[in-house]
């Protein structure tokens, strides 16, 4: 191999480690990643880059921000802004709970776990599914705190309340199936120990109910393609059925006028998990969340 060549490839090997060095040294000066008081308790945390605003995930019902579904979310959108994602008390990483507790209780965790952490307002928080539930929880203890919501398929509010509403045992007989329905609902409703996150339903829906819209506060619903169920024909054959698509469509309709600066979008796939499965999407909204 000729001289010249061999110092080609000399100063290509150093550029290459420095390039290695520099986003090891991004990563090292811009990553948060660990266990941080959130009040007598610890809960687990990941925040990466470091510009403010920082964008806070909540996941679903049964998920967590450890499960490492975020990745493409955050290698692009932690060029830009931070972003972080946790795992809620009794869930993943973070310390498992010894008695039931609310949405109430989940956003001064968060809050207290953010503090201690050093991750200041304002937040853009993002909620998945169920995660919606404490997301609208925090801003309605924390209003100054958030300055933008994206809200990915999420749970309509007071879908356990109406959930249980649908049921009148008292006046109508059901099949054995409908009654196998019926009565796990109900134990879940009434017994929280036995939900993953050790979360009291019934105050959920109150807190729910009692809680402030987003107001002027930039939101985006996103929905996932067909995510938003369009009921057949009510025949009236099925009582149960119709009261929940009644009260399905009163809730849909509820959320479309959570704030007065929102816009709504659909995504390409089908799939629940949106941020996992076209990533590109929720790049896009959180962008113009950034931008607004």
């Amino acid at each position: 191999m000729n001289t010249a060549l061999i110092v080609k490839y000399k100063i290509w090997f150093v550029a290459l480690l420095v390039v290695i060095n520099n986003t090891y040294a991004f990563e090292l000066n811009n990553k948060v990643s660990g266990k941080f008081d959130a009040g007598g308790i610890e809960l687990y945390l990941e925040c990466y880059g470091s510009k403010s605003p920082s964008i806070i995930v909540q996941s679903g019902f049964n998920g967590y921000g450890s499960e490492g579904e975020w990745g493409a979310v955050i290698d692009v959108i932690s060029q830009k802004n931070r972003i972080c994602i946790y795992d809620r008390a009794h869930m993943g990483k973070s310390d498992k709970l010894s008695k039931i507790n609310t949405i109430n209780d989940t956003s001064i965790r968060l809050r207290t776990l953010l503090k201690n952490a050093n991750i200041k307002a304002p937040y853009i928080m993002v909620g998945h599914s169920y995660g919606a539930y404490p997301v609208r929880a925090y801003n309605n203890l924390y209003p100054e705190d958030v300055i933008g919501i994206l809200l990915i398929d999420p749970s309509q509010y007071g879908q356990w309340s109406n959930r249980i509403a649908k049921w009148k045992p008292k006046t109508e007989t059901y099949t054995k199936s409908q009654e196998t329905d019926r009565l796990e609902e109900l134990s879940y409703w009434h017994d929280p120990m036995k939900n993953f996150g050790l979360y009291d339903l019934k105050a959920n829906e109150k807190i729910i109910k009692e809680a402030s819209d987003f107001q002027d506060t930039p939101f985006v619903l996103l929905w996932a393609k067909n995510g938003v169920w369009t009921p057949g024909i009510d025949r009236g054959k099925n009582p149960v059925w119709t009261r929940m698509k009644d009260m399905y469509l009163k809730a849909i309709e509820d959320m479309n006028k959570l704030s007065s600066n929102m816009k709504i979008e659909f995504s390409n796939t089908t799939e629940h998990n949106i941020y996992y499965h076209e990533p590109e999407i929720v790049i896009e909204q959180l962008n113009y969340l950034l931008s607004n």
